[in-house]
């Protein structure tokens, strides 16, 4: 398997659980992720309020910093 594209900082999502255990105790906390297509032409955002579990999907320009940071602040 090659490691190209890899991330260093890059955990299973059932291991985050044990660091944010408490942030679903009031309304407003959000866990973000994003999703990058094959051959890393596009992503998707998405963020999931963690006590209500209300997901949101966003769909960025592209997936540079500043396209990501562009559509969530436009949200």
């Amino acid at each position: 398997m090659s490691s190209a594209g890899c991330q260093a900082f890059r955990r299973n999502i059932s291991e985050r659980i044990n660091d944010y255990a408490t942030n679903n105790k009031e309304f407003g906390q959000l866990e973000g992720d994003t999703i990058v297509r094959v051959r890393h032409k596009s992503a998707v955002i998405t963020l999931v309020e963690r006590q209500s579990k209300i997901i949101i999907t966003i769909k960025p320009q592209s997936r540079t910093g500043k396209a990501i940071k562009t559509a969530i602040n436009a949200c």
